[in-house]
């Protein structure tokens, strides 16, 4: 039995999205200032939140994001926070720094509650706008 098309449809949207969708930014002339090696953490981090069915941004494009938004306008206690929170989070999940190597940049280790709303809206914001952009390249194709 063959699968639907809607099915297929569906197989290649997810495909496109966890492998092919840009990198979400606050502006796109600082895109450039995105690091290489952040951007292929976003690949592996995508395939890993689809595994698991995540329906939102993962933390290294949450980073990516912050990291446009930084050079645009100074930025609010709260922003700063989540910014420095992600990327320390970022950074011991790729293994890059230790706790002890990240205590010069005194990320919190936590979020308060309203931190972590403006988090969880923020992924999802980025989620829903990368699926946009392959939605709408997938009608031009």
């Amino acid at each position: 039995m063959e699968p639907s098309s809607k099915a297929q449809d569906m197989f290649v949207f997810e495909f496109l999205d966890l492998l092919a969708a840009p990198i979400i930014t606050y502006s796109a002339s600082w895109a450039d200032g995105i690091p290489g090696e952040l951007k292929e953490a976003i690949k592996g981090a995508r395939l890993i939140a689809g595994l698991k069915k995540e329906e939102t941004a993962t933390i290294p494009e949450v980073v990516a994001y912050m990291i446009t938004r930084t050079y645009e306008a100074p930025m609010s206690r709260e922003w700063t926070n989540i910014y420095l929170w992600a990327s320390a989070k970022y950074m011991k999940q790729s293994k890059r720094k230790t706790d002890e190597d990240l205590k010069e940049i005194a990320a919190p280790s936590e979020l308060n509650e309203y931190e972590q709303s403006l988090l969880k809206k923020l992924r999802k914001w980025i989620y829903e706008q990368r699926r946009k952009y392959v939605k709408e390249s997938m009608k031009k194709n």
